[in-house]
């Protein structure tokens, strides 16, 4: 063998020192990488055309050590590991040290890590306000459009990504959900995917305890249906002293399993109670127990414009998968319009929030006629209104004169 040729040992220990040198100075791509056994199994004739000068000088002009990997030697000098490692190592280790103690699971953060990785990233079901997987809150106002909204989120999930939607209506009865989806001047009908289902109360069924309560009954459905997403039109049918917390939070976990054993992406509407409508919307402005807010993966919300009343918008308010993208310096604005016989939310533009409310002066006008006759209606006097709200007893009879008249 002449001098430039040497053995296959040499050859492969020469091999080794100059990756782990240029690896001091380059940095290593993942793109174009051999395995272990592609470097291991050149057959030795390869080896002895090789010349180790040759090779530095040529990845030296070259400029690009990203299509060589000295990992099979020095693996322990590396602190992280590749996306492809991490597969393959979850794929049979992932669930070694699992283990379950009563409901709970555990297992090894890096192996959680690698089992997090067989899952698939999850899709958006609209925009960025409601993710595959989540549980999810839409709340508003009373006759902002929630209901049109979600009708139309189900609408595009079974459209667009051909999954399957059991739609709860506690709020239309058939008529009003056939008048709100037909063309008044054509008498023609919008047509869903039949992949869409409504579903309402039966009255001609009995009790509601008697057949199961109402969750007990959306998760029978959804394993007979086979369903992928449940949408819930509104969350207080399915609890009314959800003012509680105790309450709020055994809801909560009970949604949570549902979502959980069955893989549901879950959307429950809520309302909110009377707010101030000179400041933006926010968590507080959910109605019930702050408990409510915690548990949810993402709520967003719908708001009113008090400068057009055709207009709306959309606010995102938590997003726990996600990055809040609509935002009081940019929330989602546009109108209700029916197109097609279809009623529904048609996205304008971004614009501040602060454009769409009420000036302050407007606003504390009406939360404070607001209070007044709620109060006079709990069977308050006069004199007593004005003591507890601070304010005058013939501000009080004005008030209540002014709201008699509007009547």
């Amino acid at each position: 063998m002449d001098n430039k040729k040497k053995s296959h040992a040499e050859l492969h220990d020469m091999f080794v020192n100059a990756m782990r040198e240029l690896d001091a100075l380059k940095t290593l791509g993942a793109s174009k990488r051999p395995s272990s056994a592609e470097l291991t199994e050149q057959s030795e004739s390869d080896f002895e055309t090789f010349d180790i000068d040759d090779f530095s000088a040529d990845c030296e002009s070259d400029n690009d050590m990203s299509a060589y990997s000295i990992a099979p030697y020095c693996c322990d000098s590396l602190a992280s590991t590749s996306v492809a490692q991490e597969q393959e190592a979850a794929s049979t280790d992932s669930t070694s040290d699992a283990k379950t103690i009563g409901y709970m699971l555990f297992r090894k953060a890096n192996n959680a890590i690698r089992a997090g990785r067989l899952k698939s990233m999850p899709k958006a079901l609209y925009d960025g306000f409601w993710n595959e997987g989540e549980l999810a809150c839409l709340f508003a106002d009373s006759n902002v459009g929630k209901s049109i909204l979600s009708v139309q989120i189900a609408d595009h999930i079974t459209r667009r990504l051909g999954k399957k939607v059991h739609y709860y209506d506690f709020e239309l009865s058939e008529k009003q959900f056939q008048m709100r989806y037909t063309d008044e001047q054509t008498d023609l009908s919008y047509t869903f995917s039949d992949l869409l289902t409504i579903a309402r109360f039966d009255h001609s069924a009995g009790l509601a305890d008697e057949n199961g309560d109402v969750i007990d009954i959306i998760e029978r459905a959804a394993k007979e249906d086979e369903c992928d997403v449940i949408i819930i039109d509104n969350i207080s049918v399915l609890n009314n002293q959800l003012e509680s917390g105790e309450a709020a939070g055994r809801l909560m976990a009970r949604l949570m399993e549902l979502k959980h054993s069955m893989n549901l992406s879950v959307l429950v509407i809520a309302h909110t109670p009377k707010r101030d409508l000179s400041q933006p919307i926010t968590q507080n402005d959910l109605a019930g127990s702050k408990r409510l807010f915690n548990f949810f993966d993402s709520v967003f919300a719908m708001g009113k414009s008090a400068t057009d009343s055709d207009i709306r918008y959309l606010k995102q308010i938590k997003a726990r998968n996600g990055r809040i993208i609509y935002d009081t310096p940019s929330v989602l604005m546009g109108e209700i319009v029916k197109e097609d016989a279809m009623l529904k939310f048609v996205e304008r533009t971004t614009v501040n929030e602060y454009s769409l409310l009420k000036s302050a002066d407007e606003s504390s006008q009406s939360i404070k006629l607001q209070r007044i006759v709620s109060l006079s209606e709990q069977g308050k006097s006069c004199r007593e209104i004005a003591e507890q709200l601070g304010i005058s007893k013939s501000t009080v009879s004005r008030a209540l004169s002014k709201a008699k008249e509007s009547v």
